[in-house]
């Protein structure tokens, strides 16, 4: 593969960031000439946040303007474009990826969803392994329902209320990924809380949740406990089951689904098949010069 840089914009959740860091740090294993740039801090991207990433801000104007102008032939940009990517795509081949359901693409269009592939934007793999994303010890936490508070929904939040759990709201605690959990996560199946699941489902917890394509992409049709209805008997009973023995028993074979499935060789393999026809269009070699 060519030499590539990432340019990874402010993102509005930490275990996206994380996920990236866990693809970042799966691509370089087999491509070294990776290079990615951050828009703020580099901690929330796991270990290849303190190895591998280094944040834009760090960079000199001299050294800004020098990146931007000796572009290689491949920048891939995750999130929104910053105010300087045009000049970036006057020279060099694009590839953008975004979770937001409407997107002006900045670049080849590559989606984390084949549900957001309608419109033919290539899917890419995304990357849940715990051993990409440890990065300090790991910790045992106290039996909880977790949960992100801005998608809780009326018949969730009286369902919480009756079951008088310890409830962990991710949105209000430091996410790390390499703290191991006890419990369930209440999702709610949109493309960023799904990718939060499967995270958490990593550091041990059951997820429950709603009929999702999201959800279903990554743990497939019997990897979570399927909310029946949304009410609260329904959320209850869903909550309940994740927290049992047989719930537990479901939580491992979903990790061992999610590293498989999404292993690192997979992320690798979905990111150099754009990659590659992005340079075969272009005709250029290894190096990233016209061949």
């Amino acid at each position: 593969m060519i030499p590539c840089i990432w340019y990874v914009s402010k993102l509005g959740f930490p275990w996206e960031r994380s996920v990236i860091g866990g693809m970042a740090g799966a691509l370089r294993v087999h491509h070294p000439a990776l290079e990615v740039y951050v828009d703020g801090g580099t901690a929330d991207f796991g270990v290849f946040g303190m190895e591998g990433a280094l944040s834009w801000q760090s960079l000199t104007l001299l050294e800004r303007l020098r990146k931007i102008s000796s572009a290689p032939a491949l920048w891939h940009l995750w999130g929104k474009a910053p105010p300087w990517w045009n000049l970036v795509r006057a020279r060099s081949r694009t590839v953008h990826t975004s979770l937001e359901p409407s997107v002006v693409w900045k670049g080849h269009p590559t989606r984390l969803f084949s549900e957001q592939t309608a419109e033919g934007e290539s899917a890419i793999k995304a990357t849940f392994d715990a051993q990409l994303m440890r990065g300090e010890e790991r910790e045992e936490t106290p039996t909880s329902i977790f949960l992100e508070g801005r998608t809780l929904t009326p018949a969730l939040k009286e369902a919480l209320g009756e079951l008088n759990m310890p409830i962990v709201d991710m949105n209000k605690v430091s996410f790390r990924a390499s703290v191991a959990r006890r419990g369930v996560f209440a999702a709610q199946g949109d493309p960023a809380n799904s990718l939060l699941a499967a995270c958490l489902a990593m550091q041990g917890l059951t997820v429950a949740g709603p009929d999702s394509s999201f959800l279903k992409e990554l743990f497939g049709d019997e990897g979570y406990v399927l909310l029946k209805k949304n009410d609260v008997s329904s959320w209850k009973a869903a909550l309940t089951s994740a927290l049992s023995e047989e719930g537990r028993s479901l939580s491992i074979s979903t990790r061992h689904r999610l590293n498989t499935q999404f292993s690192q060789a997979a992320v690798t393999e979905s990111l150099s098949l754009v990659y590659r026809k992005l340079e075969k269009s272009w005709g250029l070699d290894e190096r990233g010069k016209k061949a």
